[in-house]
């Protein structure tokens, strides 16, 4: 996700801690992030049907929702890797393969 910070505008949350294994002290994998204030997808799509929100103004709410996904896709199309696994990063702070 660092990485993802530093070469994307995607809006991501803070990593505060982490942990892959069952060592941590909820003796399960996972990770404790920033929150970030936001909308469902579903909400934006459907939410005029549950409210009275104008057509044209729900339009433009998905149409703006929308474009948002397809930078993010964009943006997250320019990284591959020839394997999975962890980044490995260099010295200079950028990817050297994975490990």
């Amino acid at each position: 996700m660092q990485l993802l910070k530093c070469e994307t505008t995607i809006p991501l949350p803070k990593v505060l801690d982490f942990s892959s294994t069952t060592q941590s002290v909820l003796r399960y994998p996972c990770i404790l992030m920033s929150y970030i204030s936001g909308v469902l997808l579903y909400d934006v799509c459907f939410g005029h049907q549950r409210k009275s929100i104008d057509l044209e103004v729900n339009r433009a709410q998905r149409t703006r929702a929308l474009e948002s996904i397809a930078s993010a896709m964009v943006q997250l199309g320019r990284f591959s890797f020839p394997t999975s696994g962890s980044l490995v990063f260099a010295n200079n702070g950028f990817p050297s393969g994975t490990g």
